[in-house]
């Protein structure tokens, strides 16, 4: 069984995806992506940092239906190339977008049949990045790199070689399941993933998984009823161009309050925030990851513990695609030992109260007090609350943490949410994390701000139709990771997450901001409640936004919804 649904899961990651690419657009990119067709390519870092950057940056809002590549070819280097163009900066002053348009171009070709200037100027480009990726590939992989690399990272144990060196993964066309074991946060790697308001209704890009459950005794049929309800239940709600029953009732409840331009992002981004919940977790997405050569085994390795055929397949197309740039010998100790597979555990399924441990005002106050006192600026305070109005009395850049010594304190969170909103939660970076399976038995996403009772409706039929199909998976056996894939992604999850006072004062504060999710900042604000009940002090270096809600998380009006 294992080779079988191992086979399904090859068969979806290895199959090229559908690229045509004319002549030019291959001489442009073969130099700088590790393949064309693969759902799973490398950059070469040939490419400027800061380039790459743009371009990653790219993903969470790409709709090019060619990824990456497409976005590399048919904007992005016409643009970053309009600037060297004279008439670019004659007539329109350098600004590529205009001179793009003025001139309809729309493509690469399209620049390079404008005109001589244009030809010129990616002439140059390709002149001063001048690669040869075979070429590349053996130099990467020369015997004495290999060795040097060999002895000091499994010999010596030197693991710091590693932390300074950089590779840049794409994975498109992979599962929402896929990209969450992807993106769990770990020191040492970045991730952008495409955001669910750019999924393409028109095909309802899914991964296939009635081809692994089908091995189980289930009716493939089944299983795409309950995900085509969910993208269809999904499109009714918003519409073709937004003007769907949900963003029409926030257009008339809030249009009063607020100018045009802010009142269309704000009805987008909410409508998107609230209907993604609707979608399956097979949904197709795409993800850009830098991730250093440290960080590239505990990557794979939860790949792998997130076990699933998918994952599997995705890591083995990683690991042949870092092979052509350098990353081969940084792929090391996959083994997974039963230690790895405990530490790694899920949480059980059951509904849960929420709470916080942590240690006792007292016990924390004489920790930081004898940490503190031994800075020189704090020598002279004899009490505690003179300490924090010292603390309250500085001047303090808008990103600085709390002082260091507040790392010394954890405490500990256990609360629920959806799988949808979670991705917020875990990629907090130096936290520690654990979440349950996805499964309909705690609960769906409910949305506490006006709306229309056809909301409601919608959520209680998906989350009746989930019911449904997650009794059959489990009558037949199903393993739970496989299970999760056909759920929307509104069901609840349990988790817990653990973290210092001072990543929790700075993780509370970014995910308090206005433009955050509802359902996030809530999350948030229950953390930081629970921080200001626990320690008097707290609200007094904490810069969380406690206002209750706003009335878009997008838009930039942020207009509280107590003052409507």
């Amino acid at each position: 069984m294992k080779q079988e649904l191992l086979a399904c899961g090859r068969s979806f990651v290895q199959t090229p995806l559908e690229m045509d690419w004319t002549r030019n657009e291959k001489l442009v990119l073969e130099r700088f992506f590790t393949n064309l067709t693969g759902r799973i390519f490398c950059i070469y870092n040939v490419l400027p940092a800061n380039m790459i950057g743009v371009l990653f940056a790219m993903y969470s809002r790409m709709k090019n239906s060619r990824g990456l590549r497409g976005t590399f070819v048919d904007s992005f280097l016409p643009q970053v190339l309009a600037a060297f163009v004279p008439e670019c900066q004659e007539r329109f002053g350098g600004n590529a977008v205009i001179f793009l348009k003025e001139n309809k171009i729309k493509s690469l070709d399209d620049f390079i049949d404008c005109s001589k200037e244009t030809r010129q100027a990616l002439g140059i480009f390709l002149l001063g990045m001048n690669t040869n990726p075979d070429y590349l590939e053996k130099l990467c992989n020369a015997e004495k790199m290999r060795k040097f690399l060999s002895d000091w990272l499994d010999k010596w144990g030197h693991n710091s070689i590693g932390r300074p060196v950089m590779f840049y993964i794409c994975c498109e066309e992979i599962s929402i399941r896929a990209a969450k074991s992807l993106e769990w946060s770990r020191p040492g790697s970045g991730y952008i993933e495409l955001s669910t308001r750019y999924v393409r209704m028109s095909d309802k890009g899914v991964y296939p998984i009635w081809n692994e459950l089908g091995l189980f005794g289930i009716s493939p049929s089944d299983v795409q009823a309950v995900i085509n309800e969910s993208f269809q239940k999904y499109q009714e709600l918003q519409g073709e161009n937004f003007d769907g029953p949900f963003p029409n009732f926030l257009r008339e409840k809030y249009a009063a309050l607020m100018n045009e331009e802010q009142l269309k992002q704000g009805v987008i981004g909410e409508s998107c925030d609230v209907l993604g919940n609707l979608l399956p977790t097979a949904t197709l997405t795409s993800v850009g990851i830098g991730v250093s050569g440290e960080g590239i085994p505990d990557m794979l390795r939860h790949l792998l513990l997130d076990n699933s055929p998918e994952n599997e397949a995705i890591s083995e197309s990683i690991i042949q695609e870092l092979g052509k740039v350098g990353g081969g010998q940084f792929v090391r100790h996959l083994e997974i030992s039963e230690w790895q597979k405990a530490d790694w555990g899920y949480l059980d399924n059951e509904p849960v109260t929420p709470v916080m441990f942590a240690p006792d005002e007292d016990y924390v106050e004489n920790l930081l007090w004898y940490i503190m006192g031994k800075k020189i600026c704090f020598s002279d305070i004899i009490v505690w609350p003179e300490r924090i109005w010292h603390m309250e009395s500085l001047q303090r850049g808008s990103h600085d943490k709390l002082f260091a010594d507040f790392e010394a304190v954890a405490v500990h969170f256990v609360n629920q949410m959806t799988f949808r909103g979670w991705r917020d939660l875990h990629r907090m970076s130096f936290c520690t994390h654990h979440r349950g399976y996805l499964t309909p038995e705690i609960g769906f996403y409910r949305y506490d701000k006006p709306h229309p009772q056809l909301l409601c409706d919608t959520f209680n039929n998906i989350h009746i139709k989930n019911k449904s199909i997650y009794k059959l998976m489990k009558s037949k056996a199903v393993p739970d990771e496989l299970i999760e894939y056909p759920l929307a992604l509104g069901n609840l999850i349990q988790f817990t997450l653990s973290a210092n006072l001072r990543e929790c004062e700075f993780m509370n504060w970014q995910r308090t901001k206005p433009d955050v999710n509802h359902e996030v900042r809530r999350v948030f604000l229950s953390f930081e409640q629970r921080l200001r009940e626990k320690y008097w002090w707290w609200k007094k270096i904490s810069r969380a936004d406690m206002t209750p809600g706003y009335v878009f998380a997008r838009g930039g009006s942020n207009i509280p919804l107590g003052k409507i």
